[in-house]
């Protein structure tokens, strides 16, 4: 599912803030997922402590090019594609 393209479903939203609520303090999720626009990139959602202020957590929506790996997977570019999973992993 295109998530530049088409909205996060609300299902999708609850289930990544319980995780990342789940993780402690100012605890961090992520969905990578892949689209075809040019100018997609990475969107982080805040997740608030409203009573003591301050972040709670934050979920990552992290956009990758399919194509692109495909062709790094057929030449076999193994330096390429340690270098888009550490970006899919810890972001931009």
């Amino acid at each position: 599912r295109d998530l530049w393209e088409r909205d996060l479903p609300s299902s999708m939203l609850y289930q990544l803030a319980m995780y990342a609520l789940s993780h402690g303090s100012v605890g961090t999720a992520a969905i990578i997922y892949p689209s075809r626009a040019d100018h997609a990139s990475e969107a982080i959602i805040e997740i608030d402590d409203l009573e003591n202020g301050g972040p709670r957590a934050q979920i990552a929506l992290r956009p990758f090019d399919l194509d692109a790996i495909a062709r790094i997977v057929a030449e076999q570019d193994r330096a390429r594609g340690a270098q888009v999973a550490r970006s899919l992993v810890f972001g931009s």
